[in-house]
């Protein structure tokens, strides 16, 4: 099984700064933060909102903060230490779904059995508006509730447009708050919407055609970035090729499922572009049709080899070459050996 990512090497903290503040508002020590992670952070950094850390320690602390935060905000006495298990299963269950309304509604329904009095998800059509109401059930309405509040938006969102392939443009973020806390707009700018406050519920709100977008991602594409849960799902890819990212899904979804590889003229006509801007906009993102369609290949290729005892020759069928000899080729030409080389080296380690 695949358990690579392919992440960018550091992430900046000031995306988990506005949880950070509010932490040390409320009388937690930043370095003591660092210290229970393990995470080693100099005098001279331990303030600074320029720092970056690596992916998995980045994780860790934007993690651990925003459970910290749910735990000052809610009734527990304790972290939720469930709280990625539970994001995983929905994630699971989520990529098992055919379009985005049915992803919306079966993750409904985890939220319901799992914290059926402390968090909940509701999604209503009004006209050709889609409003998903976000409620974390707190009775507080202050920066801590908000933080937390801004964190699921954006976690939603960006679960949303990953399953999709595309990004789904917010028409407004509406907020319970009565008034603007100070990380208010540097979070919600994280979302690119204009926001509102006072409202009945906290809520996103988009187009309602974005509910009929089919779910692209695979399960293979989802244990790329389950261990990175949740930033894995914002840094996977790069947030302006995501035409690439919905072409790399439909190819793996078709070599995956041993159906036959659509030509670019078919995956242009199926994304409703004609062929020539297709190509023009692949062209825009530094890549081809060709190049995804190779990549994906010697991806399930090298899984294949790595991972099982299926055949070369059977290798090469399931992954779109006519006869082995064609694919040896290609497989040497990616990784510089043979496919039997290639598997040997893999096992030998």
């Amino acid at each position: 099984m695949l358990r690579s990512i392919h992440l960018q090497s550091s992430i900046s903290i000031r995306y988990a700064v506005p949880a950070l503040r509010e932490l040390e508002r409320l009388g937690y020590s930043r370095r003591d933060l660092f210290a229970e992670l393990d995470i080693p952070i100099s005098d001279n950094n331990l303030q600074s909102d320029d720092l970056v850390l690596p992916v998995l320690e980045f994780r860790k602390l934007y993690g651990y903060a925003l459970a910290l935060l749910e735990k000052e905000t809610s009734n527990r006495d304790g972290l939720d230490v469930s709280h990625i298990e539970r994001l995983e299963t929905m994630c699971f269950v989520a990529i098992a779904c055919p379009d985005l309304r049915t992803a919306i509604d079966r993750i409904a329904a985890v939220f319901r059995i799992s914290l059926p009095h402390e968090f909940s998800i509701n999604l209503e059509q009004i006209g050709a508006s889609a409003r998903l109401e976000i409620e974390l059930n707190r009775s507080r309405s202050d920066t801590a509730t908000m933080i937390v509040t801004l964190a699921s938006m954006s976690f939603f969102y960006q679960l949303f447009s990953w399953l999709t392939g595309t990004r789904m443009p917010l028409s407004q973020l509406a907020f319970r708050a009565p008034e603007v806390p100070e990380s208010a707009p540097v979070m919600a700018g994280m979302l690119r919407a204009p926001y509102i406050f006072g409202q009945s519920s906290n809520a996103m709100l988009f187009n309602v055609r974005y509910l009929d977008q089919p779910v692209v991602r695979t399960y293979y594409d989802l244990v790329r970035v389950i261990d990175f849960m949740p930033v894995g799902l914002v840094y996977s890819d790069s947030n302006d090729a995501m035409l690439t990212t919905r072409i790399r899904a439909m190819l793996m979804f078709a070599l995956q499922n041993e159906l036959p590889l659509m030509s670019a003229a078919d995956v242009a006509e199926e994304l409703h572009m004609s062929e020539a801007k297709f190509r023009r906009s692949l062209r825009a993102e530094g890549t081809a049709y060709a190049d995804i369609k190779s990549h994906c290949q010697r991806e399930l290729a090298q899984d294949l080899l790595s991972h099982t005892d299926v055949p070369v020759s059977e290798i090469a069928i399931r992954i779109g070459f006519n006869e082995d000899r064609a694919f040896r080729r290609a497989f040497r030409q990616w990784t510089g050996v043979s496919p039997s080389e290639y598997r040997d080296a893999v096992r030998s380690k």
